[in-house]
């Protein structure tokens, strides 16, 4: 179950050239899964012959219709359950406009603030009774990112009609994570249209990814299970054998994962 609501948008021109803009959205999140099964440890002590204090009738899996219904219930009273939910808060302040003009045309920047709250809580249970899963507590973890970012647009050269021939770029990026410390992220680019129908463009930057807090909670971390059920079948293809497969998942993220930051660059032509 998602929930997202946009508080909404404000701007306001402060000048012909000039405008702020204010957003802001809040969004919320509740994602389970359950997996039932026969809990192995009971089923095991089942096996030995009835003591006293124990359910009536030890399992005799060569006739499972003859065994204490009791004794079924409380060997299929078994789960493998999670849970985790997630809110997360943005808001943006931007004010751009006009600061002159050059031969290409009007010379733009764009300069702003973003925050982001982004608050998970998770809970895992390998093995549980079912809706065990409700007495077991959340794990929390909590971000903050604090963020400036600015965008000038340089027109350089005209083209003649009113555009420019030569365009370059330059924006930058700072965060700062509660979590992993500050990073700045350059970008610049360049546009250049010597011929009308042939652009060349090229930019180089940085980019810094952190972590999810699903990473940093572990949630399955590098884990390898086995299902018995097969998820995908062709459509006509040959049936799967009750009983007789089985589904290996890798899931999960690496543990103590770190953040990566990529140089990138690239030129084309259109």
């Amino acid at each position: 179950m998602t929930t997202r609501f946009d508080v909404g948008q404000f701007a306001h021109d402060l000048t012909d050239d000039w405008q702020v803009r204010a957003l802001a959205d809040w969004g919320e999140s509740d994602s389970r899964y359950s997996l039932t099964g026969i809990n192995t440890a009971r089923l095991n002590a089942a096996g030995a012959p009835a003591t006293p204090g124990t359910l009536a009738n030890s399992f005799n899996p060569f006739n499972v219709a003859n065994n204490n219904a009791a004794l079924i219930a409380d060997l299929i009273d078994e789960e493998l359950a999670g849970q985790a939910k997630d809110r997360i808060f943005q808001a943006r302040l931007i004010a751009e406009g006009k600061l002159f003009e050059l031969p290409g045309g009007d010379v733009r920047l764009a300069v702003g603030y973003e925050h982001v709250n982004d608050k998970l809580r998770r809970r895992v249970e390998p093995s549980v009774r079912i809706g065990g899963l409700a007495n077991t507590p959340f794990t929390p973890y909590s971000r903050n990112i604090n963020s400036l970012f600015g965008e000038l647009n340089l027109p350089l050269i005209g083209d003649g009609d009113g555009g420019s021939m030569l365009t370059v770029s330059g924006a930058g990026r700072y965060d700062k994570y509660s979590d992993f410390g500050s990073t700045f992220n350059p970008k610049v680019g360049v546009s250049f249209e010597p011929v009308k129908g042939f652009i060349l463009r090229g930019n180089y930057g940085t980019s810094f990814t952190a972590p999810t807090p699903v990473d940093q909670l572990g949630a399955l971390t590098s884990t390898i299970n086995t299902f018995g059920i097969v998820p995908f079948i062709p459509a006509g293809g040959p049936q799967p054998l009750p009983g007789a497969n089985n589904t290996i998942a890798l899931q999960g993220s690496l543990p103590n994962l770190q953040p990566k930051k990529l140089t990138l660059g690239r030129l084309v032509w259109i």
